[in-house]
């Protein structure tokens, strides 16, 4: 978006300013899709499960291979990383079912 503006100010400069307001419309048109899309916090979302898989990660090759064999860090494993996934694919879910409106049947998925 403020790549846009450099670009009306550029076109004002060399003469071309019929195309000041051309640009300053996809600019706006640019922000508009990013706000209703929520890019922002999508991103954010995704980054958190990105650092979360790899402390997890960390975690895990950290662990001798005795400890990787105790039951209880091997079902630490797994929550974490069915949490971590959930985490994500739920607010995906909630974000394509928001977008496109439709609404849950209350049956499981």
């Amino acid at each position: 978006p403020e790549g846009l503006t450099t670009v009306a100010t550029a076109f004002g400069s060399v003469g071309l300013s019929e195309w000041i307001p051309v640009s300053m419309s996809f600019g706006a048109m640019f922000n508009a899709v990013i706000a209703y899309r929520q890019m922002d916090q999508r991103l954010q979302r995704t980054n958190a499960a990105v650092v979360s898989v790899r402390r997890l990660m960390i975690w895990w090759h950290g662990l001798s291979v005795i400890e990787k064999r105790i039951p209880g860090n091997k079902t630490f494993l797994v929550n974490t990383m069915e949490t971590i996934i959930q985490a994500e694919s739920g607010s995906t879910y909630i974000q394509t079912k928001k977008e496109t409106g439709s609404e849950d049947s209350g049956e499981g998925g």
